[in-house]
């Protein structure tokens, strides 16, 4: 599996873009595996929580194809959190590193701190 590369990292706007090459162990009917599109949404978010955030946990995992893919295909996936009051959620969008409308795939993760998600 080939690996992810930081492209951009803006702290101040909680907002981290990662640039991939598709291989074919990501591909599924020609469309980005739900399950491989559901560990970079996880992974992401949790790359760029503050280690200060310490007990969350996901409430919500939700994610989409948008559009078949060939292998091979440079991607951009782009990580945007937006924090509350007692949760974290975070917007991934998998796009066409060369054409940026296109888009393949796009992701919701919203995880709550600890006897908060019970509540949610």
């Amino acid at each position: 599996m080939a690996s992810f590369q930081m492209i951009s990292r803006d702290p101040a706007r909680m907002r981290t873009t990662y640039g991939y090459k598709v291989d074919g162990h990501e591909v599924s009917r020609g469309c980005l595996d739900m399950e491989w599109i559901s560990a970079v949404v996880r992974n992401t978010t949790l790359s760029m929580a503050s280690p200060t955030m310490h007990g969350l946990e996901t409430v919500t995992l939700s994610v989409n194809t948008v559009q078949p893919i060939l292998v091979g295909t440079a991607v951009l996936i782009e990580c945007q959190l937006l924090q509350q009051a007692t949760t974290l959620k975070a917007q991934v969008v998998i796009r066409n590193a060369n054409l940026p409308h296109t888009i393949y795939a796009t992701g919701t993760h919203i995880m709550a701190f600890r006897g908060t998600a019970a509540r949610l």
